[in-house]
């Protein structure tokens, strides 16, 4: 079986690209999708694929534009037979009307081309590894060929389109400088965890940079008020659909700015580099907003899929001994099958903060007892008793019990299709975090997002003098696209001294950081940015609005989901003149403690 390609490339990705530009500086007078009946009589060389034959004499010759059927003199009978799909190919011959042949329903239909010459460069020995319906494994493994494939071909290009809008608008309409930042940087304490390189033989290290965070503050105290670049970060973490250990990033800074001038930068250059197959569905400007706090009480997390219309309220209890919240989830009630809440119940259990919780059904609200519910609260909610469910959670911290009901609340919507039509598209700004969060483990500060962000005006005086540091809010601000997080930003802290004093709270070691402190003492202006995730945004465009579609479906040459990459084996151990080089030494685990990981 082979790859399909599609054909409708030159009406999608084409679309304000001459034939001439397509072609030029290749071999090929014109691509596989242009030909037509203008053509006829016209001696023409093209270069592409083997897709089908048949006969031994008519052959389906594809490119990235299209497709269009040669046919062969019977001189090229053997070749013809020799010949496997997939083999890449030259086609030189003229144009010919099929007259009562034609296939009306592909764009070259009507024509064909009388082979005088076919020229194979390389020949397959065997069928392609690689289907339709292989296993993403496969294709991981022979991604070379998966890229041949319908799907990739129309994801990357949709991927290129869109970057190549962000930029045009980011330079012509706003004048920001595309700037390349240093790969090879210092580790960067407070965030993510960095991999580590060698740097010759001197025992140090530099460090792949989680992000050009520094760099671009840097950018702005030497004066560079308008920096931006398509920016590839790295992340030592264990990968899920949506995370990669390299990922890609529209990264951006500028100089004398707001968190509401970002917020409708950010905004506009969405807009103007939306792609025009969903110009239907182009979201309309400003995005709404939510405070951090009113996202955790209504939907229990920071990224509230809007497209559910269920929202988290009390739950009236007979006595105050415990907490509980609720919500109705309207017509999921034919959806609970044993099986999904058997999985929601496994996912809830591996939470670190697993609370108590009940799915009930209007008709078993009065036999419901495992808490002092108030039922006639209940039963005044004007219920569905044949559709609706009322999901209940309680316990003794609430931050917990919203974030539980925030869980639930997506699983059942998941299962509830209606509520995830395609081509839905709903951004939702949330702003107002809180500046510090407590580490449920150690009990330790931490940052909510990095020690760079400053507080909200207001909330200055405190942080200086280090009071109600719980209470204090972040001008930070994350961009929500149907429950996913797409990208994150914030206003800086530009003031060497309360920076200092941030990483004092924090516990940081400014050492490492002296060349941003420094920097930030010669007249760093106010500054503020934003990263956009184009790998997560692009991969839901591209799946017409499914938040769970994984990023590796626009990525050329993405790693799995345990962060390996299948085709070239890659993480390896290094060899040993390596290590030597290097002055390293590997430190196996001890047996006692491997096996016990291993279970």
């Amino acid at each position: 079986m082979a790859l399909l390609f599609l054909n409708l490339f030159p009406k999608i990705f084409v679309r304000n690209a001459s034939s001439s530009s397509i072609n030029s500086f290749t071999l090929r007078t014109h691509n596989c999708g242009e030909l037509r009946l203008e053509h006829v009589g016209h001696r023409v060389k093209i270069y592409g694929w083997l897709e089908t034959k048949r006969m031994d004499k008519f052959l389906l010759i594809k490119d990235a534009y299209g497709s269009v059927q040669a046919l062969a003199s019977d001189q090229m009978k053997d070749l013809i037979k020799s010949l496997k799909e997939q083999s890449s190919v030259c086609v030189e011959g003229t144009v010919m009307d099929r007259g009562k042949d034609r296939n009306n329903k592909i764009p070259t239909g009507q024509i064909e081309i009388d082979a005088e010459k076919i020229e194979v460069f390389n020949s397959i020995p065997n069928a392609l590894p690689v289907y339709n319906s292989s296993t993403e494994l496969t294709r991981l493994t022979h991604r070379y060929l998966d890229l041949r494939s319908e799907k990739m071909q129309l994801a990357l290009r949709f991927r290129a389109q869109i970057i190549s809008k962000m930029r045009r608008f980011l330079e012509d309409e706003c004048a920001f400088v595309d700037i390349q930042t240093p790969t090879l940087s210092h580790f960067t304490p407070g965030g993510a965890n960095e991999f580590p390189v060698p740097a010759n033989d001197s025992g140090e290290f530099f460090s792949l940079p989680q992000s050009p965070q520094i760099y671009k503050q840097l950018l702005m105290c030497g004066g560079i008020d308008k920096y931006y670049q398509v920016a590839i970060c790295y992340r030592d973490e264990p990968t899920k659909p949506n995370r990669q250990p390299e990922f890609t990033q529209l990264d951006l800074e500028l100089s004398f700015s707001t968190q509401e001038k970002i917020i409708c930068l950010i905004e506009q250059i969405l807009i103007n580099s939306w792609p025009k197959e969903l110009e239907q569905y182009k979201p309309t400007v400003p995005f709404p907003r939510m405070d951090y706090s009113e996202a955790l009480t209504k939907f229990g997390t920071d990224k509230p899929d809007t497209r559910i219309p269920w929202e988290i309220t009390d739950c009236l209890l007979e006595d105050n001994l415990i907490k509980a919240k609720m919500f109705v989830a309207k017509g999921a009630q034919k959806y609970l099958t044993k099986g999904r809440m058997i999985r929601w119940e496994q996912k809830i259990d591996m939470l670190s903060f697993k609370k108590d919780y009940s799915i009930i059904r209007p008709s078993s609200i009065n036999k419901f007892n495992k808490i002092p519910i108030n039922k006639d609260h209940l039963l005044n909610l004007n219920l569905d008793k044949d559709n609706d469910v009322i999901v209940v959670c309680w316990g003794d911290c609430e931050e917990h019990i919203l974030k539980v009901l925030g869980y639930l609340r997506n699983y059942l919507a998941e299962s509830v299709f209606d509520y995830f039509q395609p081509n839905q598209f709903n951004f939702v700004w949330i702003q107002r975090f809180p500046l510090f969060v407590k580490n449920e483990e150690s009990g330790k500060i931490e940052s909510a997002h990095h020690p760079f962000t400053a507080p909200i005006s207001e909330h200055e005086e405190d942080l200086k003098n280090g009071i109600n540091l719980d209470k204090i809010e972040a001008q930070h601000y994350d961009l929500v696209l149907n429950g996913e997080e797409i990208g994150g930003g914030s206003i800086r802290i530009h003031n060497a001294e309360l920076q200092e004093h941030v990483l004092k709270i924090l516990k940081i070691d400014s050492e490492p950081l002296k060349h941003l402190l420094e920097a930030l003492r010669y007249g760093a202006p106010p500054h503020g940015g934003f990263a956009l995730g184009l790998d997560r945004y692009i991969a839901i465009l591209n799946a017409r609005g499914d938040s769970k579609a994984s990023i590796r479906n626009v990525i050329a040459f993405p790693k799995s989901a345990s962060g390996k990459c299948y085709m070239t084996g890659s993480p390896t151990k290094p060899d040993e003149w390596l290590l030597e080089r290097y002055k390293l030494k590997i430190v196996e685990e001890d047996d006692e403690e491997f096996d016990s990981y291993e279970r």
